[in-house]
């Protein structure tokens, strides 16, 4: 049995609530974030599967847990333009919860990529996604591709936010799993702002186990399905991006999905 313990605590390391169980936690925190308060997830076990849910105004999650210990930074300022601004962690009444995850979750075919709860100061929480590419502005950081938010009509702040290459052609973004997982389709979202955005007509694909895949994409906002043959890997890089004729120097990609399954269901 995995313990878990789940705490607010706030920018002086003070605890606001805490509290732990075996397999399964929720409590509701009756209070109001202030800067610097943060949520903090420890287990006894890891590596782990869990399924959580930290904020109720976004979806729950399965992530890879491979050290005991990581915490998820509540947003502020600028931060809270990534979410929906007008209700994430904002208020005097929120529920969390967080439970081992059941085998059929582990084992079954998903999204492999979705963590709508990564912060790029995380190193132990997968899937994460990183990039060589420093953004100009977090409205079109690496983490944005992969939180559930998908809405390529327009770019900027919630629901709009995106990754974008920023015109480099050494431009990389890499999703790892921090375990073996078996996979066969890609889907991506480009932002499609049209005349303001510009789109890749080619994007390669290089796999951790070396092979590649060259995917040929369309102008459009439209989720865009790759199926290929099974592969393990650990990670993913997108790179080589190909940008098709539009006079816009402007391309970005607002989400993707990696379609698969996890090699090994033990933690």
């Amino acid at each position: 049995m995995t313990k878990i313990t789940l705490s607010i605590l706030d920018k002086d390391n003070n605890i606001k609530i805490g509290k732990s169980a075996f397999e399964f936690l929720a409590f509701t925190y009756k209070g109001e974030y202030q800067a610097g308060d943060r949520i903090r997830l420890e287990v006894d076990s890891a590596p782990c599967y869990l399924k959580l849910r930290l904020e109720d105004s976004l979806e729950s999650s399965v992530i890879y847990l491979t050290e005991n210990v990581f915490e998820f930074q509540i947003p502020f300022g600028d931060d809270r333009r990534l979410y929906n601004s007008d209700k994430v962690f904002q208020g005097g009444l929120h529920f969390l919860w967080v439970r081992t995850a059941r085998d059929y979750e582990i084992s079954q075919y998903t999204n492999l990529a979705f963590n709508p709860y990564f912060q790029s100061h995380q190193t132990e929480v997968y899937p994460r996604v990183t990039s060589n590419i420093t953004p100009s502005n977090i409205r079109f950081a690496p983490h944005n591709v992969i939180d559930g938010i998908f809405d390529s009509n327009a770019h900027g702040s919630y629901p709009f936010t995106s990754w974008s290459n920023a015109q480099d052609p050494k431009a990389q973004l890499t999703i790892d799993f921090g375990r073996t997982v078996e996979i066969d389709g890609l889907i991506l979202i480009l932002r499609a702002d049209f005349p303001h955005d510009a789109w890749w007509q080619q994007i390669r694909v290089c796999f951790s186990d070396g092979s590649e895949q060259l995917l040929s994409l369309e102008r459009s906002g439209q989720p865009q399905t790759f199926y290929f043959d099974k592969r393990q890997c650990d990670s993913l890089t997108l790179t080589d991006f190909l940008k098709g004729k539009d006079a816009s120097p402007f391309t970005a990609l607002t989400q993707i999905e990696v379609l698969g399954k996890n090699v090994s269901t033990n933690s």
